[in-house]
């Protein structure tokens, strides 16, 4: 009972208003930090979105799980081990080759070819999504690896070299040789189809053969061929490599995680995020300095208060403890109201632009019929529209983790606050502020 008092108190102060204000202090302060908090949630899911969209791309299209390098003549022997291997979702032998495409302008494009086997191709569920290969266009055959002299580009490759479904391409590949030097070597295919990964480094400089259709070029280019491997379990990568590594197996040269051969790309990432996250977590704590404020100013101007306080048996902690709570309200109903809005923004993201370009748009029409009543103007503006953006909409992943993060530190923000804002209650007096007041 003798605690009982505090809270009652406390959201007593909670709800006043200060001298001459139509708002309590508390009500900006829990506004502030709900805004804050929820900006902090929004900003955090849609770099979430875009990074995990770049890291699927990545693992689903370019580097896999896992890379095997085998040792000279022995890929199909261990290409044979690793999809026994129950672990293994899927093992696919490829070889990249940096050629050049000639154009229909006559200006060369630089591009990797990734030349691999044509089932393979099509068998890798994830693979074909990645590349915006749905099952239903197989079933009409579009596009076909497996047709003779086949190639499959990036639409914007495509467009870039002037080339529709159909055309004759030339590639160029540059072979070194003791006796001539550099010399070119020039190859023919036929362009199958295109496919739209929704990245642009792999839509704009990459395409496929089948090793059918590239025999020549790579009996002249001489790289070994690499092993990629998609895992049932993504997590346990660096556990499959060490234990490939440890098994020393006579066809095995060398096994490398996803995580070591895109280390400089994902370490971008993290440190863009990272920065990113300090940044945004500023404005939480510039709420939390105007918490700090608005309860220091309210203890000095209830000093009367405090001193009727102490003098009736209170002692210096359970007067501060009120301020405490009070700022324990404030950030649990900030950081409450922060979540459910943030959340809901996030997982409505791309509605909210929509009911922007809706706005903007009317507001458009409706200026042009003032303005021009004889040929009034349609409403054409698009937040992402594709004449500048690579994307349509904005994609948003929320982590449990980050979002208990982003409640938790403007809780514990707005009750830091209160108690640095609260120790001046130590200083007080009751018989100096009974005497004087």
């Amino acid at each position: 009972m003798r605690w009982s008092w505090i809270g009652f108190i406390a959201r007593g102060y909670f709800f006043s208003k200060r001298s001459g204000k139509s708002l309590s202090g508390s009500a900006l302060s829990v506004t502030g930090l709900a805004l804050g908090t929820a900006t902090l949630i929004v900003v955090i899911a849609v770099m979430n979105g875009f990074q995990s969209g770049f890291i699927s791309s990545i693992l689903e299209i370019g580097s896999y799980h896992v890379r095997l390098e085998a040792e000279p003549g022995m890929s199909s022997q261990l290409l044979k081990e690793t999809r026994s291997d129950p672990r293994v979702l899927s093992a696919t032998e490829f070889n990249d080759i940096q050629v050049l495409a000639k154009s229909a302008f006559g200006e060369p494009e630089s591009l990797n070819l990734r030349v691999m086997d044509a089932s393979s191709f099509y068998d890798d569920k994830g693979f074909n999504q990645a590349l915006g290969l749905a099952e239903e266009d197989q079933t009409f055959g579009l596009p076909r690896l497996d047709s003779p002299d086949a190639l499959i580009l990036g639409r914007e490759l495509l467009y870039s070299l002037g080339l529709t479904t159909g055309d004759e391409i030339e590639l160029i590949s540059v072979r070194l040789d003791d006796e001539e030097g550099f010399s070119p070597q020039r190859y023919r295919f036929t362009v199958a189809g295109s496919f739209t990964s929704g990245y642009y480094e792999y839509d704009r400089s990459w395409a496929f053969a089948s090793y059918d259709s590239a025999q020549e070029l790579l009996r002249d280019d001489g790289a070994q061929s690499l092993i990629g491997i998609k895992l049932k379990k993504i997590g346990r990568d660096a556990a499959f490599c060490a234990d490939l590594n440890a098994k020393s197996s006579p066809s095995l040269k060398q096994a490398v995680s996803w995580r070591d051969f895109n280390r400089v790309f994902f370490g971008a990432l993290r440190i863009e995020k990272t920065i990113i996250l300090l940044v945004i977590c500023l404005i939480p704590l510039v709420v939390a300095v105007n918490i700090f404020h608005a309860l220091r100013r309210s203890v000095f101007e209830r000093h009367e208060e405090i001193g009727l306080l102490r003098a009736l048996g209170s002692n210096p902690a359970q007067v501060q403890a009120i301020f405490v709570l009070e700022g324990a309200l404030i950030g649990l109903l900030g950081a409450l109201i922060g979540l459910v809005l943030g959340l809901a923004i996030t997982y409505n993201i791309n509605a909210v632009f929509s009911s922007v370009e809706a706005i903007i748009n009317a507001f458009i029409i409706g200026l042009d019929s003032v303005l021009s009543p004889l040929a009034p103007r349609q409403g054409n503006f698009a937040v992402f529209s594709t004449d500048f953006f690579y994307m349509s909409e904005v994609p948003v992943k929320v982590y449990f983790t980050e979002a208990l993060f982003a409640f938790l530190f403007a809780c514990l923000s707005s009750i830091g606050s209160a108690y640095l804002a609260s120790r001046a209650v130590s200083r007080f007096q009751p018989q100096e502020i009974l005497r004087y007041e």
